[in-house]
């Protein structure tokens, strides 16, 4: 984990007044970003209606004009509208586009991919889900700048334009319904680029030749300098248990009408909070490193052991598949030929037998180019 993704951890933290209970699970990315899976999008609340209640709200809903039924449509969650899209003929049309249409929820992709002409073995995208979407984040990576913008010897730019009708021919042909996209450029440098402030052009070209129809705008870091300038890398789940142990230290001291000032837990720091959130935007901007610390820090209330036999189980996790990853490696580093060969096939043999893992090149995988990649890395260092 790089220093910046703490700035974007602080946009996925809850903060005062909790209006709900403390997160069981978070969904954060490698860059401390909150980036939900679809199933936990479309999970409805957990709260229970009354089926006889239900049957009759819902029979006096069939009785509105049509114009109210709609509004009322116009208003539900994504839960909602998802269970309506398989349960009810009647409203399925209408429950349907209003849950594609939703505004403020975006689908990722990856720039590269559609730079690439987005074959479909190279997504782990449904073709027939992105093809009801409206509204798209592009995961823009640093690699298109050179690649949009190649520098030559003597310091010139040579843009390659086919790439920037690649990608909107690609995002269109597979995302027809676009409507709204936003490249997120939270990889990169905001300083001076090519001339340009902030937005290098490579993805200034890309927005600039936006399909009429389809709304543009870009998502880019700001960075926040802080007294620790520090690079560090973890695991992504020990962001997501860094986020719920900072808030569960926060709520136990000011959450449900209590009101306890606290000294930081952190033996070398002297902060003090006396109003809630301070200590979670402290923790979150000073201690990211110091985990452990924090954990242990927590009260022995149920969250707090929950908590600790959560990072306890996850440990475990962690090693189990380190370790299986080790065999794999070992067991390619010294198999023979016949034996190397039985490995890749059992990698890439799906990619000769299902259409859905169609790729530019037969035979190839981006996971099994990595996984070699880390094998010969490992060799050359030793």
């Amino acid at each position: 984990m790089h220093r910046y993704a703490v700035c974007n951890l602080l946009t996925t933290l809850s903060y005062p007044p909790w209006t709900k209970g403390l997160d069981r699970v978070v969904y954060i990315t490698r860059s401390g970003e909150e980036q939900f899976p679809f199933h936990a999008y479309v999970h409805p609340d957990d709260t229970c209606t009354d089926k006889s209640h239900h049957s009759a709200t819902f029979w006096s809903f069939s009785r509105l004009p049509e114009e109210i039924q709609l509004h009322v449509l116009a208003i539900c969650p994504a839960s909602i509208l998802f269970q309506l899209m398989h349960t009810c003929s009647k409203l399925r049309t209408e429950a349907s586009k209003q849950f594609w249409a939703k505004a403020d929820a975006y689908f990722p992709v990856e720039a590269h991919w559609l730079i690439n002409k987005a074959y479909p073995g190279d997504s782990v995208w449904n073709m027939t889900f992105l093809a009801q979407v409206h509204s798209v984040e592009v995961d823009y990576s640093l690699v298109l700048n050179d690649r949009i913008c190649m520098r030559q010897q003597d310091e010139r730019v040579e843009i390659q334009s086919n790439l920037v009708d690649i990608f909107w021919a690609s995002l269109q042909n597979r995302v027809p319904n676009v409507k709204r996209v936003i490249p997120n450029y939270n990889k990169g440098n905001t300083g001076r680029e090519y001339g340009l402030d902030r937005i290098p052009l490579a993805l200034r070209l890309l927005i600039e030749a936006s399909p009429h129809g389809i709304e543009s705008s870009v998502l880019f870091l700001e960075r926040k300098q802080t007294s620790h300038p520090t690079t560090w890398r973890t695991a992504t789940w020990r962001r997501c248990l860094l986020r719920r142990t900072e808030q569960a230290l926060d709520r136990h001291h000011f959450d449900m009408g209590r009101n306890e000032p606290f000294s930081c837990p952190v033996a070398s720091c002297t902060a003090y909070f006396s109003k809630s959130g301070q200590w979670t935007i402290h923790a979150a901007e000073e201690h990211y490193q110091e985990w452990k610390r924090l954990l242990e820090s927590l009260p022995s209330s149920s969250v707090g052991a929950g908590l600790r036999e959560r990072n306890q189980a996850l440990d475990r996790k962690t090693r189990e598949v380190q370790e299986q990853y080790k065999e794999m490696k070992d067991a390619w580093k010294t198999g023979d030929e016949a034996r190397r060969g039985e490995i890749q096939r059992s990698w890439i043999e799906q990619l000769d037998n299902d259409a859905a893992w169609e790729t530019e090149k037969k035979g190839t995988s981006e996971l099994w180019n990595q996984f070699m990649e880390d094998v010969h890395t490992e060799h050359s260092s030793t």
